[in-house]
Formats: C-alpha cells, sequence, structure tokens
C-alpha cells in the first residue's frame, strides 16, 4: 500500500497503521514504551490512536489492552491484516478521490468540500500534498474537478501501480464484473485473446482489464511513438490479437469498437502480465511462451549478453530463456513508460546471504554502458531485482508429490516464481505442491486437482470448500515463519 501513504497526509491514520502492522510484526504483547519508540508519538497520543482504531476494527480482530504492561494485537488463524487495512483506506478522501478519477466521477472543488465536510484550505492542502507525492509519477490531480492530468501512459501505468498494492484482481465495485461467472467467462475468454500460448498473470490480466474499460469509456487514447505503432500494425501476432480482441471487448467489456492505437496499446500490455514461473499444472501449460514470436531476435540477442556475464554461471536453461525473455518484454514496453521498471518489493527478510550478493551483482552490471546501449534503464535496483528473483528460482527446482496443495500469487515481474523457490526449499516432501499464477483459482478447479490446502496472497475471487491460508502480498517474517510450523505439522500429522 506504499503508493497511497504517501498520498495521504492523514498523520494519525499513518501512525494507527503503523500500529496494527508493528503489532502483527512482533505478534507477541509489545510495551507501551516500545509502541511509542517505534511508532515515534507521546503515550497519551498512542492511547487516543487506538482508542479512535478500535472503533474502525471489524469484531473479528481484537486490539488488546493488557494492563499496564501494554498490548496485543490477535487475528484469526489463515487471515492476514491487508484485508483489514483496506477497509480503513477505503474509507480515506485520498482513496475517494483517486477512485472517483478512475471512475470518472468529476467534481467540483467546491462539491468536494461539501461531500468531505472540509473547508477549503483543508482541502487544498490535502490536494497539494497528493500533488507533491504525484510528481514522481509525472502526474497532477487538478483541484478544479478532481481528475488526474498528465500524459495518459503515466495516469493508466499509476493506477495500475495504486490498485495493485491492495492485492484485488478487480477494482472493487464495478457494476460489469459483478457475478463470478462474469470473472470466470471473463479470464477465460481473455486466453483466447492472447492466444492461448502467452503465460499470463490471471491477477495482472484482470486488473489491467478494469483499468483500461474505465479509461476507454472516457475515450482517453494511450501515447504511442509512431514507429513503435507502424512496427506492431505489421506484426502477424498482432493481426491476430485485434483480430480476437475486438469481440472479447464487445461481448464481455462492452467496448464498441477502439482504435488501432489503443488495439496496440492492449497488445502491448499484455507483456505486463508475463508470468515468468513455471507452472507445473499439466505438462502443455508449463511449455507457454513468455513473449511474442516477433521479439525473439531481440530476445536471441540479449540472451546472447547473458551467456557472457559470469554471473549466469549455475543457471539453468529455462532461467536463462526467462531473463532473456523479461529484458526483450521490458525493452518493448519503455516504449510506452519506463514505469514499468517499477514495483514496491521489499523482501530483505525472505533472502539469503547469496540472493542478496546476486541482487548487489546484478545492480553494478546493469548501470554498465553495455548493458544501458541493450536497455536504457532507470530503475536499477528493481530490474535488478526482478532479474535476481527469475535467475535465484532457476538454480534448483525439484518436483514433490502426495498431499496436494495450491499456492497462488501475484506480484512483480519474477517475484511469484522466486516465492515459489523459497517455499521450494523448506516444503516438507509429504507434498506435492501446484504452483498457479496463470489462471483464476475456483472451487471447479480445487475439485478437479484434488486439492486439500490453498496458500494465496491475494483475496480470492469466491469462497472455498478446502482449507485456505491467507499471507501478505509481501509476508511478514512472522507470517512466513507461521506458514512453515503449520506445513510442517500439517505434514506430520498426516
Amino acid at each position: 500500500m506504499e503508493p497511497f501513504f504517501k498520498l495521504h497526509e492523514n498523520k494519525q491514520l499513518h501512525r494507527q497503521i503503523k500500529i496494527l502492522t508493528y503489532l502483527r510484526k512482533r505478534n507477541d504483547i509489545t510495551s507501551i514504551t516500545e509502541l511509542v519508540q517505534e511508532i515515534g508519538c507521546t503515550p497519551p497520543t498512542l492511547r487516543s490512536d487506538i482508542q479512535a482504531l478500535r472503533t474502525k476494527l471489524p469484531p473479528s480482530i481484537q486490539l488488546q489492552s493488557i494492563k499496564i504492561i501494554g498490548y496485543r494485537l490477535k487475528i484469526p488463524n489463515g487471515e492476514t491484516l491487508d484485508t483489514y487495512l483496506l477497509s480503513l483506506v477505503r474509507e480515506t478522501i485520498t482513496y475517494k478521490i483517486i477512485d472517483r478519477s478512475l471512475r470518472g466521477n468529476q467534481q467540483s472543488f467546491e462539491a468536494m468540500r461539501l461531500e468531505y465536510h472540509l473547508s477549503s484550505s483543508a482541502l487544498r492542502k490535502i490536494i497539494q500534498h497528493m500533488n507533491h507525492e504525484l510528481k514522481n509519477y509525472r502526474i497532477q490531480l487538478s483541484p478544479k474537478n478532481g481528475d488526474l492530468i498528465g500524459k495518459e501512459n503515466e495516469i493508466r501505468f499509476f493506477f495500475f501501480y495504486f490498485y495493485t498494492s491492495f492485492r484485488r484482481t478487480i477494482i472493487t465495485d464495478h457494476t460489469y464484473l459483478s457475478s463470478q461467472e462474469t470473472y470466470k467467462v471473463m479470464f477465460a475468454e481473455l486466453e483466447q485473446v492472447f492466444q492461448s500460448h502467452l503465460h499470463i498473470s490471471n491477477f495482472r490480466a484482470t486488473l489491467w482489464l478494469s483499468i483500461l474499460k474505465e479509461r476507454w469509456l472516457r475515450r482517453k487514447q494511450g501515447e504511442i511513438p509512431s514507429e513503435t505503432l507502424s512496427m506492431i500494425q505489421s506484426r502477424k501476432s498482432f493481426k491476430r490479437f485485434s483480430k480476437k480482441i475486438t469481440p472479447f471487448l464487445r461481448e464481455i467489456l462492452g467496448i464498441q469498437q477502439l482504435s488501432i492505437n489503443e488495439l496496440v496499446w492492449a497488445y502491448l500490455i499484455a507483456l505486463h502480465c508475463i508470468s515468468y514461473s513455471s507452472s507445473n499444472y499439466q505438462e502443455t501449460i508449463s511449455h507457454k511462451a513468455t513473449h511474442y514470436q516477433e521479439e525473439a531476435p531481440a530476445k536471441k540477442w540479449i540472451k546472447q549478453f547473458l551467456l557472457d556475464e559470469v554471473l549466469i554461471d549455475g543457471t539453468t536453461k529455462e532461467g536463462i530463456e526467462q531473463m532473456s525473455a523479461y529484458l526483450a518484454n521490458l525493452r518493448l514496453l519503455n516504449k510506452i513508460t519506463d514505469g514499468f521498471e517499477n514495483h514496491p518489493l521489499s523482501i530483505d527478510h525472505l533472502v539469503d546471504p547469496y540472493f542478496e550478493a546476486l541482487y548487489h551483482s546484478w545492480q553494478d552490471r546493469l548501470q554498465q554502458l553495455k548493458w544501458q546501449e541493450i536497455i536504457p534503464m532507470t530503475c536499477i535496483k528493481e530490474v535488478a531485482l526482478s532479474l535476481s528473483m527469475i535467475q535465484s528460482s532457476y538454480q534448483q527446482i525439484q518436483r514433490r508429490k502426495k498431499q496436494m496443495i495450491v499456492f497462488t500469487f501475484h506480484g512483480d515481474a519474477g517475484y511469484d516464481n522466486f516465492l515459489m523457490a523459497m517455499i521450494q526449499k523448506w516444503l516438507p516432501e509429504t507434498y506435492h505442491p501446484l504452483f498457479l499464477f496463470d489462471q483464476p483459482i475456483t472451487q471447479t478447479k480445487i475439485d478437479e486437482l484434488g486439492a486439500c490446502l490453498i496458500i494465496s496472497n491475494y483475496d480470492l475471487a469466491e469462497k472455498m470448500a478446502c482449507e485456505v491460508i491467507q499471507i501478505a502480498q509481501i509476508p511478514t517474517h512472522e507470517e512466513w515463519t507461521d506458514l512453515k510450523l503449520h506445513l510442517i505439522e500439517r505434514a506430520s500429522s498426516h
């Protein structure tokens, strides 16, 4: 939720979120003194914040006060704090303004002031603070109508960056996605649009379509350089794509017609939906492509540069293929905006010394002139992290059998596969894990697989009959430890 917290000025909510996350991290009774030092406030302010926070939390979350000693947070087993944080965030002015802008519900300054019960000076202060942070995304919020202004490519990426941090595959309250059946049909059709061969992430694809529909309904046009537009239009894969996506948009999303410019934009954004993971559900799925056929020459060229790197030693052939595909796709996406390099991952507590050394080595490499000539990059740390996650995931991948459990994760390029590799290092051999990143999780699918457990880092689209464990998008140290212990104990009891 990092984008939201930078945009939101309310200091009390910031402190309340810090209180919840720190108590969750400690997972034990925490003294008032320790909490005051961590939050950076006085004891009276802490007590006032906690008292106000208790009125906002659902009954299932208990923020307990232990006399004289301190506080403890209790959350039901298998649930994560992220879902409850979203319920707090959605009631804020900051979230409502961004959400209204996405949906095109423009308001005058006076209408916003009246709706949010603010003075003119207070509302101006909020907008000024948001605009100070929005400069980092090269966009601004208009005080005249509450709409985001700037280049359309930057606005679209900001919406994706903003909403993806809330772990939702679909932006909430969209009437055109009001039923789970619509959701299932949507993704099934989407797979056909992407020619059934691209290894796409169900999470990213559905979220991007939710955002793009809103922009298309407002007749917003993304920017594509003329030479890129001409190059894409001449591709066979684009012609197949545009032929299939037109009826999909009309029948599923209600979009009657799109310009060539927007068809090319949708074609390119499919590359941001690629999952660089090896699915072990059905052999045919594991061989899905991670790039368009016309990117093969660029991928081959980049692959040669990778093979010349000492860093690549010990990486499997498949790993090198995935790394070169990621860089080839990023090179093409950068023609829209360099925002696609960015992602807000903080995984320090999940990595080992080997990974840390690999990550820092890639940072050094990518700053070198030869790599900057291949792919001019601005977010070098983020690209280095994605490369490190993909590479480390292909050092050694083992197949396991027996109890069937399903893992479904979302995250930036390489993150889902990185989590998969981390889990496989300690997962007991009594399990047969299935890592499903390229399709929605449904009860029908779980019944078909005979799975007895699902572990997810985002909210599932429907309630499941089997046991479900939800962890945060970036799990805390305690959640990671609890997940290990739970699976080890479960394995020993079966």
